[in-house]
């Protein structure tokens, strides 16, 4: 692709195109530049604010003034992105950054101007020297597939998450995306990025785990879909058809559901697909038994109308042990048929860890919920006891009458730490996970029965976390 074709298409999908990131120029000097959309009512917004500050502040105060930064609210996958296009010798870098506020600040002439704040690292980085992964389009992803009694790491090939979530959340980035792979179809001539760039444009992602060097070889959606899936169910549908996204899903669900029931995907239609669809799936397609399971939950909850009681209850402890124990998921049974299979399945894989459970520990050794049960036990003593090994899991599973064990995976790959708690007379299954920062947060806590628990459990749950995460532990020297 050549660099003038990109300004085209930026040009546009994002209208504004300047040299700068000053707000009201778009002079078009040297080799960067800035491509962006900024809504109605900020831009006035903007200019309002920049001349009321020239109006009313004499030049001498002006001429004092560092700066005035005003930062954007709310989650930055929804905040505006600037494109900037930046050349050299022919070789061109595209890159993507997120509009995090503007800054207000002295001029020439003592004037008050109005610059475009950006996040300084990049959302997406394409560039001319990647051609081999489609200028950074595709990318390696590294998943956890977990079940409930065994961690596997996999490693697939496909548009990367961030590709994906920004095409999500970002409707310029998508229109981009979509014109630059129909004119990638053109120059390069490889048609099969037309049906790709299509189904971006309809669905907001690609989710097809397949290799740009598959990608190049294959010439329609069913040549995409055979090389993403290796072991596709057999069914009378035309891949061709349908859009990518949808025909990957069906193709990818249908192993994991029985026979007699898979007829039931091909109802899958492109509008069902984007209620079923989590961002799990834009993580790893349909590469993980989470991923895979969430998408099926949906379906019972949008296509079944099951409530999400009932999902809590069954459903979603059903599909996580099909999966586990490649036991076909029943898509088409009642509630009381699912109920019914559940508690068959229940007793069967139960009865399978009782056989395998024993002594030895789940948790890795350091791991990093260490200094949380340090904490918890030195803070309040003898109110929670850390979950270990498989007896102790089983056996609290058991006692709560709860899935407790389906955790056994994230507890040996250390993603969460299980506890058993007392608070009120009565006994709480207590999940805590750890953010990047190594901070402790609760993730799930239950009664007996899978019950919600009382207000005041919760209350008093995230008060001893609190006190857990300001405590500080210094090893003693060796």
């Amino acid at each position: 692709m050549y660099s003038d074709e990109i300004k085209r298409i930026l040009q546009a999908t994002y209208g504004v195109n300047a040299s700068t990131l000053d707000v009201g120029s778009s002079a078009e000097r040297g080799s960067k530049l800035y491509f962006y959309t900024l809504d109605g009512e900020f831009t006035d917004e903007i200019a309002s604010v920049r001349d009321a500050l020239n109006r009313q502040l004499s030049k001498n105060t002006i001429g004092r003034l560092i700066e005035l930064k005003q930062f954007l609210p709310g989650n930055k996958w929804n905040l505006p992105q600037c494109a900037r296009l930046a050349e050299n010798n022919g070789r061109w870098t595209l890159t993507f950054h997120f509009v995090k506020g503007v800054r207000y600040h002295r001029s020439f002439g003592n004037h008050i101007a109005s610059t475009l704040i950006l996040q300084n690292t990049p959302v997406i980085t394409l560039s001319s020297e990647k051609k081999d992964t489609f200028y950074g389009y595709w990318d390696k992803t590294v998943c956890v597939r977990s079940g409930q009694d065994a961690v596997e790491q996999v490693t697939t090939d496909g548009m990367n998450y961030r590709i994906n979530r920004n095409l999500l959340s970002n409707s310029q980035f998508r229109a981009f995306t979509a014109a630059f792979f129909s004119a990638a179809a053109e120059t390069e001539k490889m048609y099969i990025l037309k049906d790709i760039g299509r189904t971006i444009k309809k669905c907001g992602c690609f989710l097809p785990s397949i290799p740009f060097s598959s990608v190049i070889q294959s010439h329609t959606p069913k040549e995409i879909i055979d090389a993403s899936v290796p072991e596709p169910g057999v069914l009378n549908l035309n891949y061709n058809k349908i859009d990518l996204n949808t025909g990957y899903a069906i193709a990818s669900l249908a192993p994991a559901v029985s026979r007699r029931d898979r007829p039931a995907l091909i109802g899958i239609s492109m509008d069902l697909f984007a209620k079923c669809f989590t961002l799990k799936n834009a993580f790893d397609g349909f590469n993980s038994f989470e991923s895979v399971g969430s998408f099926i939950v949906n379906y019972y909850r949008h296509v079944r109308g099951f409530s999400e009681k009932a999902l809590d209850d069954y459903v979603k402890d059903y599909v996580a042990m099909c999966l586990d124990t490649n036991t076909p998921v029943k898509l088409r049974c009642s509630l009381k048929k699912l109920i019914e299979a559940h508690d068959e399945l229940s007793r069967a894989v139960r009865k399978n860890r009782l056989e395998a459970a024993g002594s030895e520990s789940l948790v890795m050794t350091p791991s990093r919920f260490d200094n949380l049960e340090k904490s918890l036990s030195f803070l309040y003593p003898n109110e929670l006891q850390r979950i270990i090994t498989s007896e102790q899991l089983l056996a609290e599973g058991e006692t709560q009458h709860n899935c407790v064990y389906s955790r056994k995976a994230l507890i040996q790959s250390d993603r969460a730490a299980i506890f058993h708690w007392s608070f009120e007379n009565a006994g709480h299954t207590v999940q805590f996970s750890a953010d990047r920062r190594g901070r402790y947060y609760l993730d799930e806590v239950k009664a007996r029965f899978n019950a919600e628990c009382s207000q005041s459990a919760i209350t008093r749950l995230r008060e001893m976390l609190a006190a857990a995460n300001t405590c500080q532990w210094i090893e003693p020297e060796k």
